[in-house]
């Protein structure tokens, strides 16, 4: 037998024996009796069961090895609980392993022991080998043995019930009491408007890179850095200044505090930039709102779920057990559209929890209410739509292109559409009256990265046409464009 095939043999045997059988197993678990909606999860793990079939497969590559075993006959008289003798004459005696299931059913692979000139010649896949020699020698490590005994059934148990822990959301229940148990330690703050809203729905949706609290705004730059600046651009100060780290985003100020997300954690800090904290840090956040004292956002570490919390970091809990796509608070209620099953749909509830109600039968995403009427991006087409909310009506679609992201003010809908990259950085910037209508071409030359809002600007981020990173100011009121101070 050639190299090659004393190569690929063993890799094939271990794919067609054991990595099948497994992803088979946990197919059959996980989707047929547990009915898990396993969806991008399948990737990874069939990344970890490739990894456990092949990271040993050298070890089952054939090997021969002789021994001084110069009596034979005992060899006959041998048993073990590990081995079952399959055949056995003058010469030859042939022994499977009963351990290494299911690999060893499957496979039929075997140790051959032969006679040969006063020794013998024992031939097979090396771990068998190995092994054989060792349990015949009675030299068999205890300490290895207790570690398979013990270690690999466990592996193969929590491989089996960690995506049933998670998807049922055991895991995120206990990272819930943890998260609780923690957040004793940090500082209590009070809001004394119960009512304030931490950002604009329209800062929201783009990811809350700015925020205007009393004449200040307070802009994230480069992904890393938090500036406040004064409404007229004359003055600034770097309340965060870093060269590399987690990006910071989802900015909410309410009172004198301004909360953040950088990476996993949630921050939160004075308005100059001290008694910084971290008062959230389970997983990553997506959709953070700030009304008083409470906080939303979906929780990716507990199925996309939305979760509230004090600004204290305290007394977290799951709010929506579903897997939500999007999350908005508009005139009191908590807006949140979900897909599960193939189905999706648009409902809002009481921030209190109470009087549920569907408002749309789909699934859609970035939700802003401006004047009398909705707007939001299709989830499965990111085409622009305006939606009535009364009963009877079908929402219109305004932009039919996918839009890559958008700015509903009182002066009109900003947008950007998908490039030929995809989504970000998005394709020229466009506006449009809020019935649809007039639709102009502001920026052709420039792509955008990110749109935010405040009393009297746009905010622009995005590229030049060399690919240099730029920001830009859109005034309100005369749509003239010029580079940020």
């Amino acid at each position: 037998m050639g190299k090659v095939e004393l190569f690929l043999l063993p890799v094939i045997k271990r794919i067609v024996f054991f990595f099948v059988p497994l992803w088979l197993l946990l197919f059959v678990v996980y989707e047929l009796i547990f009915d898990l909606d396993m969806g991008n999860a399948w990737h990874s793990l069939t990344f970890y069961v490739s990894l456990i079939s092949l990271t040993n497969f050298g070890g089952y590559r054939h090997k021969m090895m002789e021994e001084p075993i110069p009596d034979f006959e005992m060899i006959e008289t041998y048993s073990s609980a590990r081995w079952k003798t399959i055949s056995n004459t003058d010469q030859t005696f042939v022994f499977r392993p009963r351990f290494d299931f299911p690999y060893n059913l499957m496979s039929g692979e075997t140790v051959k022991v032969d006679r040969v000139d006063g020794k013998v010649k024992v031939e097979g896949p090396a771990y068998y080998v190995d092994s054989w020699v060792r349990d015949y020698k009675g030299k068999r490590n205890p300490i290895r043995n207790r570690f398979a005994l013990v270690v690999i059934p466990a592996m193969v148990i929590v491989l089996l019930l960690a995506p049933i822990l998670y998807g049922t959301g055991v895991i995120a229940d206990w990272k819930i009491m943890y998260h609780n148990h923690r957040a004793r330690d940090v500082d209590r703050i009070v809001i004394a408007d119960a009512a304030a809203s931490g950002n604009t729905e329209n800062n929201s949706i783009n990811d809350g890179f700015a925020v205007t609290y009393a004449d200040r705004i307070f802009l994230v730059r480069d992904n890393l850095d938090l500036v406040s600046i004064s409404d007229d651009f004359q003055e600034q100060n770097y309340l965060i200044d870093k060269t590399s780290g987690s990006g910071i985003s989802r900015l909410n100020i309410v009172e004198s505090w301004i909360f953040y997300t950088e990476g996993k954690n949630l921050n939160r800090m004075r308005l100059d930039g001290t008694e910084k904290e971290t008062i959230y840090k389970a997983g990553y956040l997506l959709d953070v709102h700030v009304i008083g004292n409470d906080i939303y956002f979906i929780s990716f570490m507990d199925r996309f779920a939305v979760h509230r919390m004090d600004v204290n970091g305290q007394n977290l809990e799951r709010f929506i057990d579903k897997d939500v796509i999007d999350i908005a608070i508009i005139e009191g209620r908590l807006f949140y559209s979900y897909e599960e099953d193939g189905t999706g749909a648009l409902e809002s509830v009481d921030l209190d929890g109470k009087n549920r109600k569907l408002e749309l039968e789909k699934p859609i995403q970035d939700l802003v209410y401006a004047g009398d009427t909705f707007y939001f991006l299709g989830f499965d087409d990111n085409k622009l739509y305006s939606y009535s909310g009364e009963a009877g009506t079908a929402p219109a679609i305004l932009v039919d292109e996918p839009v890559s992201s958008y700015i509903a003010a009182e002066e009109g809908i900003y947008y950007s559409l998908f490039s030929k990259e995809g989504a970000y950085p998005g394709n020229g910037l466009y506006k449009l009256a809020l019935d649809g209508s007039k639709q102009v071409l502001l920026d052709a030359a420039n792509s955008v990265e990110n749109l935010s809002q405040t009393d009297e600007w746009l905010l622009i981020t995005g590229y030049d046409s060399k690919h240099y990173l730029f920001e830009q100011r859109l005034n309100l009121l005369t749509d003239e464009l010029s580079l940020m101070p």
